[in-house]
């Protein structure tokens, strides 16, 4: 039997002039929309129009389903935000703020957002979800506020630049017994700012450096005056969205080409998969071949214009080695190439320690650091056995499920996850880099 949730939600429109959050002015509109017909709110230089592919965006009627049933079958409410303003780009934000009346718990209700037509692939639980701290002109309003939660945040160029979101919310499939006739009382918030557009690389060496077994950026001395900016912990706000896809921001690293802002796709390419049925460069290989060509190849255009033809390192050193050392090896031996995998020293850095400190991580034996709580706080740990690019002269290397690194004959079958380089100089146009509001670049 099918069963029925009674849902309430609120549509509320915020505007906030300045180039702050503090200190500023800002104007409230408090409807409910229930016409056949779009509803535009103006103010300023700045548009939001609701459109209403339904007439309200609410879970009334309806039950757990799975993430593809309700994308394909859910009419999503959709918001339109112009920048009208000729002279100033604005930063937006869309926020979804349950109140302290809620009965859904926050893991039971499901939230995707497509962007400019392209409809989401899949769902996050509002409990993964970003949370907003910046709340002051929201209390204000509603002195209920339970939770706030970040959708999605960028930024619309000057002279009526404008994005669509389709918002689409259900209750996910996973949901018991215990949901009936629970309800959830919320508000969408639609906040704008003057803002200024910054780069990627800009962003990503802005970013608080993270302390012992804390997620964020580490600043890793390459020489008295030179560092690379590798994100670290168990789970950095490194998401970035690319070729339709989510994938992490390695860092801003070092490369024979100059500093290169490198990405690992987030999810493997294939669960098992060999690198060739004998060793030869990985050039040369089936896996190479084809990541080289008929993936490469399926890059949307957009996104492979970022690309860098880079020389890839490959180089290797013992087992008995440390990453540091092994980070020094490395380069010593590259490929060219606009596509690889990941190494052993992007491992290795990616930790930021834990009982052991960070720095006492990057000096562990690699075949050593499972004896560690190192890759406790790794966030490219994923207890699987993964390819890496480093090669010897018979084998390559991979990180085994219990996070050491160890090698094997090409023709073993592991996990892979594609690596590029892209430009530095791309606009960051949206998002925080969190798994639910990933980077957006142009």
């Amino acid at each position: 039997m099918k069963m029925k949730y009674k849902i309430t939600l609120f549509i509320l429109g915020i505007l906030i002039v300045g180039t702050t959050y503090t200190g500023v002015t800002y104007s409230l509109w408090l409807q409910t929309f229930e016409s056949e017909e779009a509803n535009t709110i103006k103010t300023g230089c700045f548009e939001i129009q609701f459109e209403p592919k339904s007439q309200s965006l609410s879970l009334k009627n309806t039950y757990p389903v799975s993430d593809s049933k309700a994308l394909n079958s859910l009419k999503p409410y959709t918001i339109k935000i112009t920048n009208t303003c000729a002279t100033t780009d604005a930063g937006y934000a869309i926020t979804l703020n349950t109140l302290d009346t809620t009965q859904l718990e926050d893991t039971n209700v499901k939230f995707a957002i497509g962007i400019d037509g392209v409809k989401p692939q899949n769902g996050n639980t509002l409990d993964e979800t970003e949370i907003n701290t910046e709340t002051e002109n929201i209390t204000a309003i509603y002195t209920n506020l339970k939770t706030s939660y970040i959708l999605k945040t960028g930024v619309l160029e000057k002279n009526n630049d404008s994005k669509t979101f389709d918002i689409y919310l259900w209750i996910d499939e996973g949901a018991g017994n215990e949901v009936a006739k629970q309800n959830l009382e919320a508000a969408v918030v639609v906040t704008s700012y003057a803002t200024k557009i910054s780069t990627l690389e800009s962003v990503i060496q802005s970013e608080n450096l993270a302390t012992n077994s804390q997620s964020g950026i580490a600043e890793i001395s390459t020489s008295e005056e030179d560092y690379e900016y590798r994100y670290v912990g168990s789970n950095p706000k490194n998401y970035l969205e690319w070729n339709n896809e989510l994938w992490r921001i390695i860092g801003l690293v070092n490369t024979n080409n100059g500093k290169k802002i490198k990405i690992v796709k987030a999810q493997s390419l294939h669960e098992t998969t060999p690198i060739n049925d004998t060793y030869v460069p990985f050039s040369n290989t089936t896996l190479g071949t084809y990541l080289q060509g008929s993936y490469f190849n399926s890059i949307t255009a957009k996104d492979k214009e970022m690309v860098e033809t880079v020389n890839f390192p490959i180089g290797s050193a013992s087992l008995e080695e440390t990453f540091a050392s092994w980070r020094e090896k490395e380069l010593a031996n590259t490929i060219e190439s606009t596509i690889g995998l990941p190494t052993v020293s992007d491992y290795g850095y990616a930790t930021s320690g834990g009982t052991t400190p960070r720095e006492t991580c990057y000096t562990t034996k690699v075949n050593a650091y499972s004896q560690t709580d190192c890759m406790t706080n790794n966030w490219m740990f994923h207890s699987k056995n993964e390819w890496l690019l480093n090669q010897n002269d018979s084998n390559y290397f991979y990180i085994t499920e219990e996070g050491n690194i160890n090698q094997n004959t090409p023709e073993n079958t592991y996990q892979d996850r594609p690596v590029v380089y892209i430009k530095t100089g791309l606009s960051v146009m949206g998002g925080s880099g969190a798994k639910t509001n990933p980077y957006i670049l142009k």
